[in-house]
């Protein structure tokens, strides 16, 4: 094992390369990430057009992480128990279910914050 205690700006470079690589990988390869990115694009888009204020904004970028945050450790997690555990079982069905409850509260998080920011918006138009 390496010695990471003394920092080293190459290893914090290619730790965010690292990063994006696995963004990356969760839009192409995960269905449900690149419906996320839909909503994301669209959220911020109607965000911009009828000028949200600040605390508004906090409020949207705030659930849109929280989407992809579980997003991704949804996606990461299926990926390690189908590794750990190739056949069916009820533990690896377990993980693999409330991990997906995870991703389902934020999105739900999301829209509640998405309707609380632009229907009064789109009301008053």
């Amino acid at each position: 094992m390496q010695n990471h205690s003394s920092f080293s700006l190459k290893a914090r470079i290619q730790s965010f390369a690292f990063a994006f690589a696995g963004l990356f990988q969760l839009v192409r390869k995960e269905h449900n990430a690149r419906i996320h990115l839909l909503a994301t694009a669209a959220v911020l888009a109607a965000g911009l057009l009828l000028h949200i204020g600040r605390a508004d904004w906090l409020a949207v970028v705030m659930a849109t992480g929280l989407v992809w945050c579980a997003e991704a450790f949804n996606s990461a997690i299926e990926k390690l128990t189908d590794q750990v555990s190739p056949e069916w079982n009820v533990q690896a069905k377990y993980i693999k279910d409330v991990a997906a409850a995870a991703v389902l509260i934020a999105a739900i998080t999301a829209v509640v914050v998405a309707c609380l920011v632009f229907i009064p918006r789109l009301q008053a138009l």
